[in-house]
């Protein structure tokens, strides 16, 4: 008996001090990553302040000719997907309308639901955050609106996928990391289609409140 007490004791120490290093190993990562988003972010929005400064890029926008922006926004968008790995580049209207977007240059028209464009259309000014990207993935987004002689013209959103910095965490600290999104903010059918696009298992009901 007390030799299995002694054990008891032993494996309850040891348990305690693995999960308290586990503990400190997710809270040294979680402000890590916070700071690599935030660099990030302040990438974007450097990015950002550059194009709203962009006469002709307002002009464009303004005039509401899709062909014109095209013209006028393409090469900065290879300048950015060159440059700064920033593959998502869209523009949208007043009304939050999509009226160009690089990565699906037939698809307009439609409305954005991601949050990032909500917050710049109801503050007016930057923002920059982790949001759900139109293909379902987790990404770093970055929204501006557009003004031209006062008045404003809509909008302009930039982002990036969030992998490299999930990859250096990932080799910097030997732990294996995974990104769970709350199903409240996923469209179910939407987020099927791009896992089967990409060759992966849809299981949406593996967990209850996420994937």
């Amino acid at each position: 008996v007390l030799a299995i007490g002694v054990w008891s004791s032993f494996f309850y120490q040891y348990r305690t001090q693995t999960n308290e290093r586990q503990r400190l190993v997710r809270e040294s990562i979680a402000a890590e990553f916070g700071v690599d988003i935030q660099n990030q972010s302040r990438m974007l929005g450097v990015a950002l302040d550059t194009l709203t400064a962009e006469p002709q890029l307002r002009r464009a926008l303004t005039s509401g000719d899709r062909d014109r922006l095209l013209t006028v926004a393409r090469p900065l968008y290879e300048q950015f997907l060159r440059s700064r790995q920033v593959p998502y580049f869209a523009f949208f209207d007043r009304d939050g309308r999509c009226v160009l977007r690089f990565d699906q240059l037939v698809k307009h028209g439609d409305k954005s639901e991601a949050v990032t464009l909500k917050e710049v259309r109801r503050d007016g000014e930057i923002v920059t955050g982790l949001d759900v990207r139109p293909d379902e993935k987790v990404g770093l987004m970055a929204a501006a609106p557009i003004i031209e002689d006062g008045v404003l013209q809509g909008y302009v959103m930039l982002g990036k996928g969030i992998e490299d910095v999930l990859e250096i965490r990932h080799v910097l600290s030997g732990s294996p990391l995974a990104v769970y999104l709350r199903k409240s903010g996923l469209d179910r059918e939407r987020w099927r289609e791009e896992m089967r696009r990409l060759g992966r298992k849809a299981e949406w009901d593996q967990l209850p409140n996420g994937v």
